[in-house]
């Protein structure tokens, strides 16, 4: 279908067609010819109410329409922000003015849509080449010696996905969790990682260790999986060089986005 070109379903074509008044054939043209222009459509007033609103065109609000309009609002804001309420350990929010690196983040129309369908994919996981399909890395971690090589780069992906998700929207459930010797030896092998690199995924001497790791982890999965498969998509990459950044937008998004709206999430079965 066009709509698969441009990385939509059919339903969330018809969607956003309907919202701007378009013909979903002549909007899949339109978006194949110039795809950044969805993120122009998501931010249109017409667009966020029909997504957020209870009796909008939409029947049901797919995943990743509802989190590509809400990234992109977040995104917004961020340029406008002279500091942020930033994570600075379990259950803890301090005004942060070191913005700079969440509006770099955030300038970017495919690091904010790469947000957006992460969130889509936990909500929502597919199972592809994955053997088991969880938002849980260390799960995953227990495949990555048990598939072929072409799962084992999805695997190293979703683990990237997982760990940037877990460090972002759960930091404070898990802001206090210790790493297990034998799962950190499990991820040394998975990455090569030296002997010294592995004992430092234990240290618990900072309060925020386990978010901290989890940003190292996500960044070397996602590195791991580029580096195993060239014709991945060169965002992969770009955001494990600006894993921090990414975390601390996900964390933004969650408190001033998903967390006033999560008991009325609409999604498509």
């Amino acid at each position: 279908m066009a709509s698969a070109r441009i990385g939509l379903s059919d339903d969330e074509l018809r969607g956003l067609a309907r919202v701007s008044g378009r013909d979903p054939e002549a909007l899949a043209d339109e978006l194949t010819a110039r795809p950044w222009a969805i993120h122009d459509l998501l931010a249109e007033p017409e667009t966020v109410d029909a997504v957020l609103h209870p009796d909008s065109v939409f029947d049901t609000t797919s995943p990743f329409v509802l989190f590509a309009v809400l990234t992109r609002l977040a995104a917004d804001e961020l340029n406008g922000c002279g500091y942020v309420n930033d994570w600075v350990g379990p259950r803890s929010r301090l005004p942060v003015f070191d913005v700079e690196p969440l509006q770099e983040f955030a300038e970017s129309p495919a690091r904010v849509l790469f947000v957006a369908r992460l969130l889509a994919s936990m909500v929502a996981p597919t199972s592809d080449c994955i053997p088991v399909p969880t938002s849980d890395p260390w799960e995953l971690l227990d495949w990555v010696d048990a598939v072929d090589a072409a799962a084992r780069v999805a695997l190293l992906r979703r683990m990237g996905d997982a760990a940037l998700f877990l460090a972002g929207i759960q930091a404070d459930a898990l802001a206090d969790a210790s790493m297990p010797v034998d799962r950190a030896e499990k991820i040394g092998r998975s990455l090569d990682l030296s002997a010294d690199e592995v004992l430092d995924l234990v240290d618990t001497d900072s309060p925020t260790t386990a978010i901290d790791t989890l940003e190292i982890l996500g960044a070397r999965w996602y590195q791991a999986a580029r580096q195993s498969e060239p014709a991945m998509p060169p965002i992969v990459s770009d955001v494990a060089e600006r894993i921090s950044p990414a975390r601390r937008f996900l964390t933004h998004l969650a408190d001033r986005y998903l967390a006033p709206i999560e008991a009325g999430l609409r999604f498509a079965a």
